[in-house]
């Protein structure tokens, strides 16, 4: 998204260097407004994104009229949630395609799509009673994804959770891969495994996380103390956690 609130995709040529952007929509000047994206089998590009930060209950998709091209897009389609959405994920996986959002801020649904045009009523994925964040990341498994939820600084329940989707046959799993049931059945978020543990006064904050596989987990994070503005760096590698970048230096 733009400081004037313009939600669009960007290409990066990597030989010369050069950049192109396309607008698709106009909503506030916000980052959880940011498209995601995804390229459909015949090379084009799907991208998918919500008016705004809890702003309505629509999701929007826009498909490249060329493939491997961001110049021009097809018109918008439109699905309706149940509730308010933000933080749009697509994903093309198993011959289908997936877009998760959350839903009112406390629970997160998605779409299921058999093409980029027909798409299934909203189904459930995970509940919350406080206020968390949800990133999927593949596995070195084509039909796996991690789910990683870390809980909102000022929800109450600043741990990272972590589990995993098999869309090879539709089933959830925890941490251990320990089944918790079925996609598609609001699994609620406490079942899943603290992996990276807050304690007292200290808040954790989600980074980035490594694609590996599923008995393997790296996930970057930072640790500080509410109240203050210098935060601790590290890396959980497994079961063992590094220091990257101690509490002296200030957050972000």
């Amino acid at each position: 998204t733009t400081s004037l609130g313009y939600i669009g995709v960007g290409a990066y040529d990597m030989k010369d260097g050069s950049v192109v952007k396309t607008y698709l929509a106009q909503g506030s000047p916000d980052d959880h407004n940011a498209s995601s994206v995804t390229v459909t089998p015949d090379g084009k590009i799907l991208a998918v994104f919500s008016s705004g930060h809890d702003t309505d209950k629509y999701i929007h998709i826009r498909l490249s009229s060329q493939k491997e091209s961001i110049t021009s897009f097809n018109n918008d389609l439109t699905l309706e949630a149940s509730g308010r959405t933000t933080y749009a994920q697509v994903y093309r996986i198993n011959g289908k395609y997936y877009i998760f959002f959350r839903n009112n801020s406390k629970k997160w649904c998605y779409f299921e799509g058999n093409s980029t045009s027909k798409w299934s009523e909203e189904k459930a994925f995970i509940t919350s009673d406080v206020q968390y964040y949800m990133r999927l990341t593949e596995t070195t498994n084509p039909y796996v994804m991690r789910v990683t939820m870390p809980g909102n600084p000022t929800s109450g329940d600043a741990n990272i959770r972590m589990g995993f989707v098999d869309f090879s046959n539709g089933k959830v799993y925890n941490s251990d891969m320990s089944l918790l049931g079925d996609l598609g059945t609001a699994i609620p978020s406490s079942r899943f495994n603290v992996v990276i543990p807050s304690s007292g006064s200290y808040i954790n904050r989600l980074f980035d996380i490594a694609v590996t596989d599923t008995s393997k987990t790296e996930i970057a994070y930072c640790t500080w103390k509410k109240g203050t503005t210098k935060a601790a760096y590290y890396v959980l590698r497994d079961s063992k956690t590094y220091e990257i970048v101690p509490s002296s230096h200030e957050f972000w």
